[in-house]
């Protein structure tokens, strides 16, 4: 975002030191803003006590003697420094006070978002959050490491809040995808369109989610662990009262043609194929959101593109549009292709493994997944041997397990291809970053 609303602005950020506070330190320079840290609640206290003209306060949940909402409390009795309280949106339930709250892990967008509204800035100037800011976590620190591939985030809702367009950041959505790349992909383009989107990675979490926040609309991926979107959406449904239905749409790369009809069997609402495209996806959120009335069926499903195997790896097309997802963000693409290629190694290994126990079940759940990976890169000849795997048998006969090991030996061959071309990919979006 533009740092000139936050620029000069003199923030308190009380919490303990390590990766979260070190990242939120460097945004907020990187704002303008000048930061100071403290470790405890007492010292907080003592120094806002002490008549230091602090513009705002930024308070971790849990701090080395007291609780954050404690220390919140106390300094609204005595103060009236605005205050930001980072917490899990798993406790957003038992809070309440004149603070805001900020949900962990911490995101840039949404960072921002809480910024300009504890500063009361106008909206002309909230306005500025960025799109790369949407898709991405806070930078943190001296690793780099960027924490939404953190494995323990996935534990928690992730929001990310497109302020470029006002009109729609009054609805709350919700993503529910397994898949790191396929998540990336659909908060940026619904950021592009100007929605806030809150993701987690399995039904489960997401029938926690709705009993924690009434989503305007839920995006819900069929195929996941733990519980799938048909088990979560019937959950869901047998959940809500008679005077509330929120809306659910099925998302998934699969292309058999029995599966709309389940879909709606178990209360889902509509339907997107994957990889997903702007103008359906702008046609359900129109549909869906804005109480447009329109005689469109639901979202068609294409087969998978046939095409030549001698074609190249990845296709143009599909990385451009990635690229152009990104905005602003130079670094957008060769983010998703660190995720991409971290995950593919990472399945490809799961699948070899699932394989070697003669576990079908997981050999054909892991290549759906990587399945619509690939097609959100334009790797068609890959997505289509993921296919073929899907479909061998589960019989577990000497010639059915040789088909498949042949088969992830095709893919993994195949995957030196997409990783070749997608490194040379990567390089050059990082030089101007």
């Amino acid at each position: 975002p533009d740092p000139s609303p936050l620029l000069g602005r003199r923030a308190l950020y009380v919490g303990r030191s390590g990766t979260q506070s070190e990242g939120i330190l460097a945004q907020l320079t990187k704002w303008g803003m000048e930061a100071t840290t403290l470790s405890d609640g007492a010292s907080a206290l003592a120094t806002l006590r002490a008549d230091s003209p602090f513009d705002l306060l930024i308070v971790d949940s849990h701090l080395a003697d007291m609780e954050g909402h404690a220390l919140a409390d106390l300094v609204r009795l005595e103060t009236t420094v605005p205050v930001i309280l980072l917490t899990p949106i798993t406790e957003y339930r038992d809070l309440g006070g004149p603070f805001h709250l900020l949900s962990k892990p911490v995101r840039r967008a949404q960072f921002y978002a809480r910024l300009c509204a504890a500063l009361e800035l106008p909206d002309d100037q909230a306005i500025a959050a960025s799109l790369d800011a949407a898709s991405s976590a806070l930078e943190t620190g001296a690793n780099g490491r960027d924490g939404a591939l953190d494995q323990a985030a996935s534990k928690h809702i992730q929001s990310g809040v497109a302020l470029r367009l006002p009109p729609h950041s009054k609805f709350r959505l919700l993503l529910v995808e397994d898949n790191h790349t396929n998540q990336q992909v659909a908060v940026s383009t619904l950021a592009e369109l100007g929605y806030s989107i809150d993701t987690v990675t399995n039904g489960r979490e997401a029938v926690g989610a709705l009993q924690q926040t009434d989503y305007d609309l839920v995006f819900m991926d069929c195929h996941m662990p733990e519980m799938d979107g048909f088990e979560a959406t019937a959950e869901i449904r047998r959940q809500e009262t008679a005077t509330r239905r929120t809306p659910i749409i099925a998302m998934t790369a699969s292309a058999l043609p029995g599966d709309r009809a389940r879909c709606l069997s178990v209360g889902m609402d509509d339907y997107l194929a994957k990889p997903l495209d702007r103008q359906q996806l702008r046609d359900v959120l129109q549909r869906w959101l804005h109480g447009t009335t329109q005689e469109e069926g639901l979202a068609a499903l294409s087969p998978l593109a046939s095409v030549s195997f001698e074609a190249s790896p990845v296709e143009q097309e599909a990385l451009h549009n990635l690229r152009r997802l990104g905005g602003s963000n130079h670094s957008f693409l060769s983010e998703l292709i660190d995720v991409f290629l971290q995950e593919s190694v990472e399945r490809l290994a799961r699948m070899k493994e699932a394989a070697a126990n003669k576990d079908m079940t997981t050999v054909h759940r892991i290549a759906h997944t990587h399945r619509g990976a690939c097609i959100n890169f334009g790797a068609q000849k890959m997505a289509q041997l993921c296919v073929q795997l899907e479909n061998t048998g589960g019989s577990n006969t000497d010639a059915e397990l040789g088909a498949v090991n042949n088969m992830i030996a095709k893919i993994e061959r195949e995957f030196i291809r997409v990783n070749r071309m997608l490194e040379g990919e990567r390089f050059p979006q990082t030089k101007d970053v």
